[in-house]
Order: C-alpha cells, then sequence, then structure tokens
C-alpha cells in the first residue's frame, strides 16, 4: 500500500453546507484505494473525515466538520464528489493533449458520481456513524 503525507494544510470550503474542512500538515492517507490518484486533495480530505488513520504524528478525528459539528455520510459523500469535481475541473483548464483532456473529463463527469455512490453505500467511516442522511 503506498502512502502519502501532504506536505501544508489543506483547508475546503463547501459551498453546499457553507461548512470548512481542515486537513492538518502531515495527515498520512493511502490515497486511492481502487482508481488512481488522480486527485490528491479530495483523498485527503475522504480519508480525514473518515478518520482513516495509516500512521504518522496527525490522528484524525473524523466524522466531524471543523466546528467540530457532525458530518453524516450523506454530506461526505456530497463533499467528497464536489471536492473531486473542483479538483479535475482545474486540471481540465490546463489540460493539454487527448492523454490529459480525456483523463480529466473522466474526472469531471464520472468519477464524482461513483465516488459518491461509492462512499455512501460502502464507506464513509466515522461518518457514517452519525447516520447515512
Amino acid at each position: 500500500m503506498k502512502l502519502y503525507s501532504n506536505p501544508k494544510k489543506l483547508k475546503y470550503f463547501s459551498p453546499r453546507y457553507y461548512k470548512w474542512i481542515i486537513v492538518p500538515k502531515n495527515y498520512v492517507s493511502n490515497g486511492a484505494d481502487i482508481v488512481l490518484d488522480f486527485y490528491p486533495k479530495s483523498w485527503f480530505i475522504h480519508d480525514w473525515v473518515c478518520g482513516s488513520y495509516f500512521g504518522g504524528e496527525v490522528i484524525p478525528k473524523g466524522g466531524v466538520w471543523e466546528d467540530d459539528t457532525p458530518m453524516t455520510n450523506w454530506q461526505l459523500s456530497r463533499v467528497f464528489a464536489d471536492v473531486i469535481r473542483d479538483e479535475a475541473e482545474e486540471k481540465l483548464k490546463d489540460s493539454t493533449g487527448f492523454l490529459m483532456t480525456t483523463r480529466n473529463c473522466f474526472g469531471w463527469l464520472i468519477l464524482p458520481t461513483t465516488r459518491f455512490w461509492g462512499t455512501w453505500l460502502f464507506g464513509g467511516g466515522k461518518a457514517r456513524e452519525n447516520g447515512m442522511w
């Protein structure tokens, strides 16, 4: 299993829920389990909110927004899809060549939907403990 450590604090504001998720510097993530690690920010956020611990000095609280209010599995799944879509859209703007454009179109159109349903139906970790809805 390949592990990644984020080099700086990651901040994400959800325009859908008007709340922050902040992943501290040096948090360790395993990235994507099944698909390629195209969009690293989304996996750090996903693993942080799920409460996944892969070693290292930073231990996630999991299942909560930055203000410590509980996050449901539905909210996590929606935010995860939103972050992937945002990352893919940023990369799509910078895409050159057929392969890069195709990969980022896939990320923008397909990944958010599949990752949303995959997280909501089968994952969610600590957020799932707060309820499905």
